[in-house]
């Protein structure tokens, strides 16, 4: 190599050459560096998250969804305490999903009723006690009295309820972020709350524990539009059925938002 470079940097006229190359090649620009923060997979959570720091980043920090307000004159709570509640809801969340996922929508229009069917999903060891505890059953109970439950209901009567359907779709690179170049594909991974038949055509539901307040339906459409969207693309492209409507089911609000 010494020999190579002894050879090569002889004359002074070489040396000169090879460092202006070197300052050329340097100042290229690769012309595909767009390309290299494209993600090759992704979840829809994760396009979510990002949606949302956008939305942060554009809004004014008091017109997100919030959670409830105490009244001004509160103490401020400390910081390991705001930690253990956000903890906490998320815990509650997935143990409703968890829950929504197993019951038997044909029997769950009464308190008496779901109770019934968590004590069966806890003796099967499908379902904790701990998870029971964190269970709004009223609220459960409430879903399958209103329109969006009993037609849910309806469809497992006829057998044509799907709920966790998991799938990977693929999409242009450009759909995730108008930035990345639209010739790039992206697989795309989520898991699909429920869905059902009616007729030829499918409804899409999603359920969710945010804690919101009454009139900020609309920000709940945005924040989870890009999602469902994203759900609907999954089940045209593996079922051929065309998705006439994607509901948001609120349990904080009981009630189904239509997007």
């Amino acid at each position: 190599m010494r020999q190579f470079r002894d050879h090569l940097f002889e004359k002074e006229e070489g040396y000169a050459a090879f460092l202006a190359w070197m300052t050329q090649e340097s100042a290229k620009i690769y012309p595909y560096e767009g390309r290299l923060e494209i993600q090759g997979k992704c979840s829809v959570s994760e396009i979510k998250r990002q949606s949302q720091i956008q939305e942060q980043k554009e809004e004014p920090e008091n017109q997100g969804i919030v959670l409830i307000k105490e009244p001004e004159d509160t103490a401020t709570v400390p910081k390991f305490l705001e930690a253990k509640e956000e903890k906490s809801g998320a815990v509650k969340g997935t143990a409703m999903h968890h829950v929504m996922q197993r019951l038997d929508f044909t029997a769950a229009d009464t308190v008496r009723q779901v109770e019934a069917q968590l004590l069966e999903l806890q003796k099967k060891k499908q379902i904790s006690e701990e998870e029971i505890s964190l269970l709004n059953i009223p609220a459960i109970v409430h879903f399958f009295r209103t329109d969006i439950g009993k037609r849910a209901a309806d469809a497992a009567r006829r057998g044509q309820l799907y709920r966790e359907k998991q799938f990977v779709i693929g999409v242009p690179a450009s759909d995730i972020r108008p930035q990345w170049d639209k010739e790039e594909m992206v697989l795309v991974q989520g898991i699909i709350d429920a869905w059902f038949y009616e007729g030829e055509q499918i409804v899409l539901l999603d359920y969710k524990t945010d804690r919101v307040l009454k009139g900020q339906e609309q920000k709940l459409k945005d924040r989870y539009q890009a999602q469902l969207d994203y759900y609907a693309k999954a089940l045209k492209q593996t079922t051929g059925h065309e998705v006439k409507e994607k509901i948001i089911y609120a349990f904080s609000l009981q009630e189904g938002i239509a997007l």
